[in-house]
């Protein structure tokens, strides 16, 4: 009884788990990136080779530089992801106050847009995360630089209205790629690729990487996942034997 208890508990583990980190994008989306050692670029060059692939639906670049976000005169370090509209989507990250990042500018209101994270407004000491939409912060991005032979960065100061909250005990603060690359950076930390059917991954994965890049997948997680899982149910059952 015991051991059918346990038998039952680990499948119970492992549909939870598995459904936790499978959320209904991210099966079907792979994470391509570059090592720090590689000359290979991922760039727009790099976007427009992935485009040629077959059964690539949506290619979705980002940027991640370190920064600082200041607000009522108070400064704290934070991550800045420079993202397009769909990458949060690929990603399963949730907007749980206020609107997704828009590339649909506006003539009445031209400053750029910025989302923020819960842990961001916890050092700003604010109760109610209501309170910071289309407040006005400012962003301190420290841009690659290789004509700065001391830090290898240079600090440029921008304007950013917060349009959105994202629960996260991270600090991070996402504004849009193209801010990004209107300051002259041009070469992206990651691109997520969402694929039309997961029969295509293989393909596509082996492809990519042939190219020379990282790819990977939370389709790869899950099956590790799943062999783990497979081992302790055959031990579980070796026991019930005995």
């Amino acid at each position: 009884g015991a051991i059918i208890f346990l038998v039952s508990l680990g499948f119970g583990l492992q549909k939870l788990t598995v459904n936790k980190i499978a959320k209904s994008n991210s099966l079907t989306t792979l994470d391509v990136s570059v090592t720090k050692s590689s000359l290979i670029k991922l760039d727009d060059q790099a976007i427009e080779k992935f485009s040629s692939i077959r059964d690539i639906e949506k290619i979705s670049p980002s940027i991640s530089l370190p920064g600082q976000v200041n607000f009522n005169s108070t400064t704290t370090d934070c991550i800045i992801n420079g993202i397009d509209p769909a990458y949060m989507q690929l990603q399963g990250t949730k907007v749980t106050i206020g609107n997704f990042l828009s590339q649909i500018a506006s003539a009445e209101d031209p400053t750029s847009k910025a989302i923020v994270s819960t842990a961001v407004l916890k050092l700003f000491d604010i109760k109610n995360n209501q309170d910071i939409l289309n407040k006005v912060i400012k962003l301190d991005l420290f841009i690659p630089d290789q004509n700065d032979a001391t830090s290898g960065y240079k600090k440029v100061v921008k304007e950013f209205k917060v349009v959105g909250v994202v629960d996260d005990t991270s600090s991070i603060v996402y504004i849009l790629v193209d801010d990004l690359k209107a300051l002259g950076v041009n070469t992206y930390n990651s691109v997520k690729i969402k694929v039309t059917n997961s029969s295509a991954i293989a393909a596509i994965k082996e492809n990519i990487t042939s190219m020379g890049y990282n790819v990977t997948s939370v389709a790869d997680m899950v099956d590790q996942i799943n062999g783990v899982f497979r081992i302790f149910q055959i031990v579980l059952a070796c026991f019930g034997i005995i």
